[in-house]
């Protein structure tokens, strides 16, 4: 069965052994998802590769610069103790294990583990809530988990204080997060009739805009900032993400400008 939304062509496969026989044979076909006529602001649709077709020159691009670089075991590696530094302030900041000093061992090294520090710094934030008697907003403290998990790997850096789950700079990354993978899901009838897209009817655009913007302004920064350090003769390489993509900029092969790095960095946080 077909329906046509506008311009748009929904097929549907209601038998599991046609579906398997339409995956099998023409899956190149159905990979592809058409980029939403929101996203075409400050450049977002040239970096958004999870919704790019399969067979254009970006994605070819982006997937050879991932498969090489950014998704290597090598690059993996990498990033591996960060990953480690930072896990065993989950269990901590959520109240759920941590009883004790040595719940986990001190001492880190490039093969895992953790350090003495991040016992610490954990522990501080379990302490800050139970010993103040005080309810932890758990939701908000996920969130700032799991973002600081994200941004330790992107930029080597923490969003915020664990002791603060609710910090005013916490609410708004989130709010701008959320509502980005918001507009960025909602039907849009300028994908169903491309000769409106212009108008923005539902003013999807304008608002994926302005929390783009504010997320831009924020990697921005963080790459400045990073390009400046990496002038300094003393620089020690943190082996993140930002790293990664700044020395594919530095060479040759990608071509890979500040814009796109910036917009990678923005997409790779929203997803």
């Amino acid at each position: 069965m077909s329906l046509r939304f506008g311009t748009q062509l929904v097929v549907v496969v209601s038998l599991p052994e046609v579906a398997m026989e339409v995956l099998h044979k023409q899956g190149h076909t159905f990979s592809s998802r058409s980029l939403p006529a929101a996203v075409n602001v400050y450049g977002f649709n040239k970096a958004l590769w999870t919704m790019m077709p399969t067979d254009s020159a970006p994605w070819k691009r982006f997937r050879k610069m991932g498969k090489e670089k950014l998704f290597s075991n090598e690059g993996f590696n990498l990033i591996r103790f960060i990953f480690f530094y930072n896990i065993p302030f989950v269990p901590c900041y959520l109240m759920i294990f941590f009883d004790n000093a040595n719940a986990y061992p001190s001492g880190a090294s490039s093969n895992g583990g953790t350090t003495s520090g991040g016992v610490a710094k954990a522990r501080q934030a379990r302490a800050g809530f139970s010993e103040r008697g005080e309810v932890m907003n758990v939701g908000a403290a996920t969130f700032t988990t799991m973002t600081d998990l994200v941004l330790s790997t992107l930029f080597s850096v923490h969003l915020t204080d664990y002791t603060t789950p609710d910090s005013t700079m916490t609410k708004e990354f989130k709010a701008n997060v959320n509502a980005l993978s918001r507009y960025i899901g909602i039907p849009n009838i300028s994908d169903f009739f491309p000769i409106l897209a212009p108008l923005d009817l539902q003013g999807i655009r304008r608002k994926i805009g302005h929390h783009l913007k504010k997320l831009l302004d924020f990697v921005d920064d963080l790459v400045d900032k990073r390009k400046l350090e990496r002038m300094d003769s003393d620089y020690r390489k943190k082996n993140d993400f930002l790293d990664t993509l700044l020395d594919l900029a530095d060479g040759a092969e990608y071509d890979l400008t500040k814009e796109e790095i910036s917009l990678l960095l923005v997409v790779s946080i929203i997803l």
